[in-house]
């Protein structure tokens, strides 16, 4: 199996990592190949590659959702055979390496009892239950990405103490600031949450007395533009076979059932286990890959409701949302898509602008995510993306 495996990441799409180099294919694609070769494997995929010494595996946490990715050892140099810690990797080490956190409940309650109070941190459904805040987790997590790009993480002169702007302020609109002292020599983290401050206030003093300058926000654009969908570069180019079929467990169930009968068991995937959501989606995703007339049905929904997206657009501006995607370190806009009636949004679309003036439909996002990647620009305050209106899919 194998070889089999070095073959698949031969001929597939391949990406690559700040510090970590090129050659990493998605796990996913892998697997999917092998099925389709019906080449058996026992367990899972990535504990039988993890184990194979002519392979490195690594899991991007970017995202929304984890997502292994696979190489081989000899398709690369040999400085770059093994994976840079997250210490040594300057533009990729998460918050929770660069700092300990504590208990992660009591971290976001501490953010969220500051900030401006007229907030809700939560999904209609209030899940996922873990974290307490799950849109002020995800926001914190892509924010700090974004600030380690823009060289925004601050020391102090006397090198005891770190910091960040969190980019929230409080019911005066003073700024929060996040501020961290020196772990304990031999602790996985260097620097362990203090508490969140604001300057000049308290421990906030601390930031006037040790810190050289501003502790600034993180930005994301840089042309207003950026913000807007221009009509003129017409309909977004779409990247079907990721939209449809890479990406298929997050169409509507009851999209999927106007044209999937008896000789498929559909099912929800949000109330499936790990190991059964990732059994179902990837027979989900084989099934559609396999049955043209699915696909082109599903293309056909997805048309329509860009075409209805884009008069929406034209009415009004503001229907399309910025959203920050850390992955490629770039600004986006979501589009609600109506897929079974126009007066509800089932997903957002979401589009790139790209130099030869055209818009790249690059893939869909479950509410949830979408509310979630654009909080991190700022607050929506649109008709069809209100967190108090969506359930969390977790």
């Amino acid at each position: 199996m194998t070889s089999s495996i070095a073959a698949i990441i031969a001929q597939s799409n391949s990406v690559s990592f700040n510090g970590l180099g090129t050659g990493w294919v998605n796990l996913c694609t892998v697997g999917s190949e092998l099925r389709k070769k019906r080449i058996e494997f026992s367990g899972k995929l990535f504990d039988i590659v993890k184990s194979n010494p002519e392979f490195e595996t690594y899991i991007d946490y970017s995202g929304q959702v984890p997502v292994a990715y696979i190489r081989c050892r000899n398709a690369v140099n040999v400085s770059s055979t093994t994976i840079v810690p997250a210490k040594l990797n300057h533009e990729n080490i998460r918050l929770t390496d660069w700092a300990y956190l504590g208990d992660i409940n009591n971290f976001l309650d501490a953010l969220a009892t500051i900030a401006s109070k007229d907030e809700i941190w939560s999904y209609a459904n209030n899940r996922p239950k873990y974290p307490k805040h799950p849109i002020l987790w995800s926001y914190l997590t892509f924010t700090f990405c974004r600030l380690q790009r823009q060289s925004k993480l601050y020391y102090s002169l006397n090198g005891k103490y770190a910091a960040f702007n969190t980019g929230l302020y409080d019911d005066r609109i003073m700024p929060i600031i996040a501020l961290f002292t020196k772990n304990a020599p031999g602790r996985k983290s260097e620097w362990l949450f203090k508490s969140f401050v604001i300057p000049g206030e308290g421990e906030g003093k601390i930031l006037v007395r040790e810190f050289e300058g501003e502790i600034e926000r993180a930005t994301f654009y840089e042309k207003p533009e950026e913000l807007h969908y221009d009509l003129s570069w017409g309909n977004p180019v779409l990247d079907y076979d990721h939209i449809i079929v890479k990406r298929a467990e997050r169409l509507p169930v009851e999209l999927l059932k106007k044209y999937i009968f008896n000789d498929f068991e559909l099912k929800d995937p949000t109330t499936l286990e790990k190991e059964d959501y990732a059994e179902y989606t990837n027979r989900l995703k084989d099934y559609i890959d396999s049955h043209a007339d699915v696909f082109n049905l599903i293309k056909n929904s997805i048309d329509n409701a860009v075409c209805h997206a884009l008069k929406r657009i034209s009415y009004n501006p503001g229907t399309a949302v910025p959203m920050f995607y850390p992955k490629d370190n770039c600004m986006c806009l979501l589009i609600p898509l109506c897929l079974l009636d126009n007066k509800y949004e089932n997903v957002a679309l979401v589009v790139k602008r790209t130099n030869a003036k055209k818009y790249e439909g690059a893939t869909i996002l479950t509410l949830d995510m979408a509310y979630a990647d654009a909080r991190v620009i700022a607050r929506p305050s649109r008709d069809w993306l209100e967190n108090t209106r969506i359930s969390s899919c977790e």
